[in-house]
């Protein structure tokens, strides 16, 4: 192509010199007659500049103006004959078009070919683009509706275009998504990796958990992500792209590791409850706020409630701006502890399993005796985690719920130390009662759905 247009443009370079010379020697005739030329007056070479191939890559890039002006030509036939190159280019990367890999060309067979596309408002663009536009697009909205990319333009572009043009599952299964959940209120793709089944709502829709027989998926029906009680849909939504815009920075990462407050020796945590006990100076502590444990009574767990610094210069805003970071901190921290504390006792689960296997086999009773520390761990889970999403709802309470923000706080604070009691009851289950660990998943499970049913 480079060589076709430096062919094309020293073609029209030469039938410009032909033009001028016989331009100048009409002019010649015209006007010897009255006066005599000198030497100087005589011109007889047209000046041009000679580009080399990367000279006519860049120059053919630019727009026709430009390269008119680099050329110092206005010849319309040379205006024409770029105009007609640019024509073949894209309108968004001016780049021609080509051929990508993963296109469904048995769907549109002209797709094979390098060409461009656009619907019928005229809007041509390559494929590339389309591609890179569809992905975004796809990506960053929940509606199944894609039109055209040109501005102002409200063209649809039809799915089965998106579906040949796209290569990339997760953009497909989404799309697909977005096309089922609009024309099938009670309708929802399960969520599942690699996971095609659907689940239909028996009752009318709303924002509670669906759980998929196949894969065992957990997820909120309304909006297709992890079940969230008691954080509404929006709610969660505005967590999670905090979460995503922010979480990348060291500085909003909670720590693995925190020294001892009352020897600062280094402890890394390495299960999931939150009542800590220095193995140096045998202080315990409260993992999350670092202060002493005996200050955390089950009664009342006040280690959740947030305050705000006192501050007499509050009114800066550099101050409110470190306010508005302390405030976001602070229930990351423990959104993400909770997570850790998930994992960590998903491996405690295993190890249970691993000790009553042991016990039977050693003729210490029957499955059936040691169930209960199944059930314990399973109900631990549960509850952490509501209670990893209770931060999202404090961080940014539902519209009225403002007023009723301390009464979540207290549920919240109860729930939390039940919680953390649970947790080192279970971690010492050979030294603790049956009734008493019992006793406490009754208590857990009852705070955790008061919560829910009250806020949720």
């Amino acid at each position: 192509m480079i060589i076709q247009m430096t062919v094309m443009i020293i073609t029209v370079c030469q039938k410009i010199v032909i033009k001028m010379r016989l331009y100048w020697g009409w002019l010649w005739a015209s006007v010897l007659s009255y006066r005599r030329l000198s030497e100087d007056d005589f011109v007889e070479d047209l000046k041009c500049r000679t580009l080399d191939s990367e000279e006519v890559e860049q120059i053919v890039s630019d727009d026709v103006n430009s390269l008119c002006e680099n050329l110092k030509f206005f010849n319309v036939r040379l205006v024409r004959l770029v105009r007609n190159y640019k024509s073949d280019l894209c309108s968004i990367c001016f780049s021609p078009p080509t051929v990508l890999d993963g296109v469904n060309t048995k769907q549109y067979p002209t797709l094979a070919t390098a060409r461009l596309f656009g619907m019928s408002c005229g809007h041509m663009f390559c494929l590339e683009c389309w591609r890179a536009f569809f992905n975004v697009r796809i990506s960053n909205s929940h509606v199944s509706v894609v039109e055209c990319m040109a501005a102002k333009c409200s063209i649809r572009i039809p799915d089965d275009f998106i579906f040949a043009v796209l290569n990339n599952p997760e953009s497909v299964q989404k799309h697909r998504r977005h096309i089922l959940n609009e024309a099938h209120p009670r309708l929802r793709p399960c969520t599942g990796t690699h996971c095609t089944r659907v689940l239909y709502a028996l009752e009318a829709p709303r924002a509670l958990r669906v759980t998929c027989e196949g894969c065992g998926t957990q997820f909120c029906f309304a909006c297709s992500v992890e079940y969230h009680a008691p954080a509404h849909c929006e709610t969660i939504k505005q967590w999670l792209q905090k979460c995503r815009d922010d979480s990348g920075t060291a500085n909003y990462m909670a720590a693995h590791t925190k020294d001892c407050p009352n020897c600062g020796v280094v402890i890394e945590k390495n299960g999931g409850c939150n009542h800590m006990q220095c193995l140096k100076c045998q202080h315990q502590f409260c993992w999350v706020c670092l202060g002493p444990w005996r200050d955390h009574p089950v009664e009342y767990y006040d280690c959740s409630k947030y305050r705000k610094s006192e501050v007499s210069e509050r009114e800066s805003s550099r101050t409110r701006a470190r306010e508005y970071l302390q405030h976001y901190l602070f229930y990351y921290e423990r959104w993400e502890n909770h997570e850790r504390s998930l994992r960590l006792e998903e491996k405690h689960y295993a190890s249970i399993q691993a000790r009553i296997q042991s016990k039977v086999q050693n003729g210490e009773g029957t499955w059936i005796d040691w169930q209960y520390l199944l059930t314990a761990a399973e109900t631990l889970r549960k509850c952490r985690y509501t209670l990893k999403y209770t931060y999202p709802y404090a961080y940014c309470p539902p519209a009225g719920a403002a007023q009723r923000l301390a009464l979540f706080e207290y549920q919240q604070a109860l729930l939390e130390a039940e919680v953390e009691d649970l947790s080192w009851k279970i971690a010492r289950a050979e030294i603790t009662d049956q009734g008493a660990l019992l006793n406490k998943m009754n208590i857990c499970e009852k705070h955790r759905k008061t919560l829910i049913h009250e806020f949720y």
